[in-house]
């Protein structure tokens, strides 16, 4: 999703919590609240507080380190194929 205020463009997608870096056509919708709604294939996006639009990112999440896992009572070491085990899951502290 691109959004321009007439002087700036911003682009936005995961990084930016949208659900998916699609969108819809038609699949927008602005509420009364002045946040908006964008519709993408897996799902509704609420994007809030319009001022903030052209803010740099801040939406690094907080870091979660899981040291060991066990599933029935049994240790579990993801395969690195898994989606357990990716850069974005593994990423150092």
């Amino acid at each position: 999703m691109t959004v321009y205020d007439g002087e700036r463009r911003r682009h936005f997608d995961e990084r930016d919590g949208l659900v998916w870096n699609d969108t819809n056509q038609n699949a927008f919708w602005a509420d009364a609240d002045g946040s908006v709604w964008i519709g993408t294939s897996r799902g509704a996006s609420r994007v809030r507080l319009r001022e903030t639009l052209f803010e740099p990112r801040e939406l690094e999440g907080p870091r979660l380190v899981i040291s060991s896992l066990r599933i029935g009572g049994q240790r579990y070491q993801p395969d690195p194929t898994s989606p357990l085990h990716s850069e974005r899951a593994t990423s150092p502290c």
